[in-house]
């Protein structure tokens, strides 16, 4: 809860949200979630047969290939630059607004 309350007070006073974005990029935490989730995901995307898995919301915009089977996250979309991923031909892309 308190970094909770530090990273909203960045937010609020950094109108630019550079520190919080800077912040959050260098957190323990974030970094071993991120890994952890793109872990699992390929995981699943393969016991389930699927070429393709797309997450959100780890803070983290990415897109690669993994033993065959394509992760892709689309980051954070009030981060800037948003972004959104996109799939063509069988291969996702990252795009940012």
């Amino acid at each position: 809860n308190i970094a909770d309350g530090i990273y909203w007070m960045m937010q609020k006073l950094d109108r630019s949200h550079s520190l919080a974005v800077y912040a959050k990029k260098n957190s323990k935490t974030f970094l071993r979630n991120s890994e952890r989730i793109k872990n699992e995901a390929v995981k699943y995307c393969k016991e389930n047969g699927a070429d393709i898995v797309c997450c959100g919301h780890t803070h983290f915009p990415e897109t690669t290939l993994i033993n065959g089977s394509w992760y892709g996250n689309t980051g954070c979309w009030t981060d800037k630059p948003c972004s959104y991923l996109t799939i063509m031909e069988g291969a996702v892309h990252l795009n940012n607004i």
